[in-house]
């Protein structure tokens, strides 16, 4: 049946319900319900994915509308005869602008990675037990989502600083330039 709202999508894309002793996941497409074989613990993976897997889709859906410049301004453009230093204030005064939905999509991702890193677990070991591939795969697996989350929670924290560096008076923006750079560089590798 055809759902009738963003809302009730939403709801319908989560909802974890538990009647009966029965574990049932609730999946807009395709509708997933567990069989009365099934339990809370052999659930619980598949529940984790699917909250991944939504948290992947908003991000990477609130990450265009940003980069598309539908959700923060648009990255200004600078006339010949600005100098250095003022093209410096107007970029970074439009990157502070655009800080909170970084730190927002940014926020939605992590989510998703923890997700993907706590099923990859369950999953490797119902998959083949005592496979060296498959502990191999998972381990790469947790190590990638690991890593970027660290990365990204040090760029955020390094785009905060910048946007302190910029906002206070006494901030230089040579210096708030190099850390910007310095950070989003480290962040690529």
């Amino acid at each position: 049946t055809p759902v009738s709202s963003p809302a009730s999508v939403a709801c319908s894309w989560v909802s974890l319900l538990w009647s009966s002793g029965l574990a049932i996941v609730a999946i807009a497409w395709p509708r997933v319900t567990l069989s009365p074989g099934r339990t809370w613990k052999s659930t619980m993976p598949a529940a984790i994915a699917y909250i991944g897997a939504v948290a992947f889709v908003i991000a990477a859906s609130w990450y265009i509308l940003a980069v598309k410049s539908v959700t923060v301004a648009r990255e200004p453009e600078f006339s010949a005869g600005l100098s250095e230093e003022e093209k410096l204030r107007i970029f970074f005064r439009w990157v502070v602008s655009t800080l909170p939905q970084e730190r927002l999509y940014t926020s939605i991702a992590i989510v998703g990675f923890l997700c993907l890193a706590a099923t990859v677990i369950p999953l490797r070991s119902s998959i083949s037990r005592g496979s060296s591939a498959a502990l191999v795969g998972a381990f790469a697996v947790s190590t990638g989502s690991t890593l970027w989350i660290v990365g990204n929670v040090v760029q955020l924290g390094a785009h905060r600083a910048v946007g302190v560096m910029v906002t206070h008076p006494a901030g230089s923006l040579r210096n708030a330039s190099d850390l910007f750079f310095t950070a989003d560089l480290i962040d690529d590798a």
